[in-house]
């Protein structure tokens, strides 16, 4: 036997270039952290083509939760990963699972969202655990208090980020559209839960804090895609103005603000007082706050 035979340059030259293409399939998977999926490799070769780098269809995307409270800075945060070079971004997908099982509800545009979107929050997290679209990072902008009587299962296959805001901050902007909101409408007392939740799991808790990331988004960003394993991105940090084509259809409703925005701005000093009639569900807010801040003081 010749060994020389057995290299790459000696075989025919269309294996040759097979194997040429599966060392840089590997080295691309390694560096990406995801496998690329065998049908498309197939397809690249049968098109004679061993490499095509920038299609890449993966297998098992990493899936990140947003876990927000509502007057936040969470669309913000979904306009930064919608700039991403891997990153889809999916806006509030459990909003009509929500409105269907809170008839209470009196969200504006209520009826529209129902007729438009998928009411059976446990088929819409179906759905998005098995995308296997060309990005390596899937992004779900979701509502804490979006959370309820479903199959909560999903969540250890995901990585979860908890937002939250200052309770007062955040009662005195939502009480604009909704002037009598209740606990089980902001979310942060579903924040407390879902972070014991995930401890009592193993998984690692993230809270971010939207005030600190105001200060400093790049620093803040930075070390959240650290702790999430992905890349931090300059682009991350500005966006064009305007709405973006992931908006939920109650943009109209909810955006202004960020619509007028091409990046994170300063933290607002308020001077706005709380209405008295929620000064008790502000002092009920507090203890569940607090616990998640010390939680956020370490990100």
């Amino acid at each position: 036997m010749v060994w020389g035979s057995l290299w790459p340059w000696r075989l025919p030259r269309q294996r040759s270039s097979e194997l040429a293409g599966e060392m840089r399939w590997r080295e691309q998977e390694q560096a990406t952290g995801c496998p690329i999926q065998a049908e498309h490799r197939q397809a690249v070769y049968a098109a004679g083509k061993p490499f095509a780098p920038k299609k890449v269809h993966y297998i098992s995307p990493m899936i990140i939760n947003l876990w927000a409270s509502p007057r936040n800075i969470s669309t913000a945060l979904m306009y930064s990963f919608a700039q991403r070079s891997d990153t889809r971004v999916v806006d509030e997908p459990l909003y009509a699972h929500f409105l269907r099982l809170r008839p209470d509800a009196a969200h504006p545009g209520r009826e529209e969202i129902l007729e438009a979107m998928e009411q059976d929050g446990d088929k819409v997290m179906r759905d998005l655990l098995a995308d296997d679209g060309e990005e390596r990072v899937l992004f779900l902008k979701q509502m804490t208090h979006h959370l309820i009587d479903m199959d909560r299962g999903f969540l250890s296959s995901c990585k979860n980020v908890i937002l939250i805001r200052d309770p007062k901050a955040m009662l005195i902007s939502y009480s604009k559209v909704l002037p009598n909101p209740g606990m089980a409408d902001i979310g942060i007392k579903q924040s407390y839960e879902l972070a014991r939740e995930l401890e009592a799991m193993g998984q690692e808790v993230l809270v971010l804090n939207s005030r600190r990331v105001l200060e400093d988004p790049a620093a803040h960003l930075g070390r959240l895609c650290a702790r999430l394993g992905i890349g931090f991105e300059e682009a991350m940090l500005s966006w064009h103005a305007g709405a973006i084509t992931e908006d939920g259809i109650w943009a109209k409703y909810w955006y202004a603000n960020v619509h007028r925005s091409t990046g994170f701005g300063a933290a607002r000093k308020g001077r706005e007082q709380l209405a008295s009639h929620l000064e008790p569900l502000l002092a009920e807010c507090q203890f569940y706050y607090s616990y998640l801040d010390k939680i956020a003081s370490c990100l």
